[in-house]
């Protein structure tokens, strides 16, 4: 449903707080509303809903109030019945608690039109500028209710950190907070993931400096898919019109028999909302992508040769360390610098754990191979090895269709490095295609440089911390997983828009409780995807996976 729907839907309202009704109304509407009983069963579940599952606790209970299909408009949390359920868990650990017999904090106003119920909440917040007094702040919930259960929830704290009550903001942060005079935030990082960071946080005001530890900013790899949340966070940015020619819009694959090259069908690319339109992806390469970001950064914020060595806390700011002896402060840290991030052992550690899959990529002309691939991309071949294990070899299109992006996923016997500068040999690929048929092969050799990306692929652990006072994480440093479900790049830029959201507004005293609200925001979407990328194996699926990283 359209986030603006809801408009029309309490359109009507206004009469019930006693202004003049509209002459032309529909009458279906006003015998609708005045079924009291109906409308004071859907307050009453409303009521019964937050009294049960958030003063209580109790995730469990979470069927009882919403549908399966539960619409989140907001990215504070997750869609669905079972993405409710994880974030009631993940801010709940220690529930369930007994019920209290009404609500903890009773609402200051309620409505209910047609299936729609509003609801406000007071919470009077610590004010920052004065300590130890409050401001007022009110919080309003619209709910649509079918078949007796919530369907559909919009929230006016989109964009903001939760409210909180007052006595629960930590006396050490109120104290130690209240003099911070350092605005500035370091990111660590010049990825994709850290350049999105710059870009957003850039757009909220706030001064940004970036720490690159190599002497140049380079991108490797080949193709990424960006899927319609991200292509759309993208365009907010104002990036639209630089953005889509480097892109190729891919909406299936086309799957072929490896061994003879018999077609196995299309796979449409699953919608990531209940639009069935966004089945699509937006592939680019990583270099265009990383051009595109950091040209938006003016250059003297990002300092290359910067490898950084150790970030020290020290309550209202903190210290950067860099190799060569340079230092330097920040409000906030985010640590963006990857899978083998150094920030993040600060937070929590855990070991890299092989996939037993290594990937090989590279980029063509398309005009190049044309004559070797089918009518229709993007494509891959599927080969069944002797012992069980399938090897895939896709081709994807990007840049408006100029180019192409091969990316050939093969067993490893062994661990191999998951470096982005580890290579193998052109002739060493193509003799690990000889099973598949003899365009594959013929593909990879007409790659122009003798010299193919191969990587290891590697994941995490999924890690329940990502925040530490003024220090955070973003990206493959906060949540590294396997390319399987192509998500990445696309989780990266998305924690890079809701820490800019979390973030909007923010003081320097308020930094701790914004970095620590965008991780628990964040942290159950992201693990979810990890779980997925780590259970589905590409080759364990009759349905071919899209590649991408």
């Amino acid at each position: 449903m359209d986030q603006g729907g809801i408009g029309k839907r309490l359109e009507t309202s206004v009469g019930s707080l006693g202004y003049p009704a509209t002459r032309d109304r529909d009458p279906s509407i006003g015998t609708e509303m005045t079924d009291q009983t109906a409308l004071e069963r859907n307050k009453q579940l409303v009521r019964n809903f937050y009294r049960r599952v958030f003063d209580g606790q109790n995730a469990d209970v979470v069927k009882d109030f919403v549908t399966e299909g539960y619409v989140q408009h907001g990215a504070h949390v997750p869609p669905g019945r079972a993405g409710l359920e994880g974030f009631v868990r993940m801010i709940f650990p220690d529930g369930p608690v007994p019920e209290p017999a009404e609500m903890r904090n009773p609402p200051t106003l309620m409505i209910a039109e047609g299936d729609m119920v509003v609801i406000s909440a007071y919470f009077p917040q610590p004010d920052a500028e004065r300590p130890g007094e409050t401001y007022d702040y009110y919080v309003f919930d619209a709910f649509r209710i079918e078949d007796g259960k919530l369907a559909e929830h919009w929230s006016s704290i989109n964009k903001v950190a939760p409210p909180v009550k007052p006595d629960s903001v930590p006396e050490s942060l109120r104290k130690r907070n209240t003099t911070s005079q350092y605005k500035n935030i370091a990111v660590v990082g010049a990825g994709i993931g850290g350049l999105a960071t710059a870009v957003r946080l850039q757009r909220e005001g706030f001064d940004i400096d970036i720490y690159e530890q190599a002497s140049e900013l380079r991108e490797l790899g080949a193709a990424v898919g960006l899927r319609p949340r991200t292509a759309k966070i993208l365009e907010s940015w104002g990036l639209k019109d630089r953005y889509t020619p480097c892109t190729s819009r891919v909406g299936n694959i086309f799957s072929l028999d490896g061994r003879t090259g018999a077609s196995m069908g299309e796979i449409v690319i699953p919608s990531e909302t209940d639009d069935p339109d966004e089945n699509w992806s937006d592939m680019i390469h990583r270099a265009d992508l990383h051009n595109l970001l950091s040209s938006e950064i003016p250059h003297e914020h990002i300092h290359l040769s910067h490898k950084c060595i150790r970030v020290t806390d020290l309550g209202d700011h903190v210290e950067l360390a860099f190799s060569d002896g340079r230092t330097a402060t920040a409000g906030a840290v985010v640590g963006a610098d990857g899978i083998h991030s150094r920030i993040r052992p600060l937070i929590m550690q855990t070991d890299a754990v092989f996939s037993g899959l290594q990937g090989h990529r590279g980029t063509l002309p398309f005009e190049k191979v044309k004559d070797l691939l089918p009518e229709k991309l993007p494509c891959n071949w599927l080969l069944m090895n002797p012992d069980g294990v399938l090897s895939l070899f896709i081709v994807l299109p990007y840049a408006g269709g100029e180019y192409v992006a091969f990316d050939a996923v093969l067993p490893a016997k062994e661990a191999v490095s998951e470096s982005w500068r580890n290579t193998t040999t052109r002739d060493e690929l193509i003799g690990r295609l000889a099973g598949f048929e003899p365009r594959v092969q013929e593909i990879v050799r007409r790659f122009d440089q003798d010299e193919v990306l191969a990587l290891g692929m590697y994941d995490r652990d999924p890690i329940s911390v990502w925040t530490k006072n003024r220090i955070t994480l973003l990206g493959d440093a906060a949540h590294p997983m396997l390319p399987t479900e192509g998500q990445g790049a696309n989780m990266a830029i998305q924690d890079a828009q809701i820490l800019g959201d979390c973030l909007s507004g923010a003081t320097p005293d308020q930094f701790p409780l914004a970095l620590q609200h965008y991780a628990e925001l964040r942290i159950p979407i992201t693990r979810e995807f990890q779980r997925k990328s780590r259970d589905k194996r590409p080759f364990d699926s009759e349905l071919p996976p899209l590649l991408t990283m």
